[in-house]
């Protein structure tokens, strides 16, 4: 008789992420997105612009990525140094995105104890840096 496999919570998270990214990849595809570049699209949308050089050090081979952002129309690349800023197209493509990511948020972490491992998530989260004082 085959022996239970002991609980593991590092594959039930697993489990869980990779159903929640495929649903997310489903949810992005009509808006022309993918995960990742719904990520650096936001980074944008709430800048006022952003080094190419900036974004790449914090999102890892973002050039492609960006390349097909500026290709799409949602992000344009200006000046000397270039700027990446993203453009209303981009802006309103970020924000339809949005509402269907906020549906898979519902639906993912609805129940009482997925809400719990939500706020246990957000807590997770990097805090921004309070502002240098001068």
């Amino acid at each position: 008789m085959p022996q239970e496999s002991p609980f593991s919570p590092t594959i039930a998270l697993v489990t869980v992420a990779r159903d929640a990214e495929v649903r997310l990849a489903v949810a992005l595809e009509p808006v022309g997105l993918t995960l990742r570049k719904f990520g650096i699209l936001g980074r944008l949308v709430e800048s006022t612009g952003l080094a190419p050089a900036t974004l790449s050090r914090s999102v890892p081979d973002s050039d492609a990525l960006v390349r097909g952002l500026i290709a799409s129309g949602y992000v344009r690349s200006a000046g000397r140094p270039p700027q990446l800023t993203a453009t209303e197209a981009g802006a309103a493509a970020y924000e339809r995105a949005a509402v269907r990511v906020a549906a898979i948020d519902g639906d993912v972490f609805g129940s009482p104890a997925m809400q719990e491992l939500a706020a246990v998530l957000a807590a997770m989260q990097p805090q921004p840096a309070p502002p240098a004082e001068d």
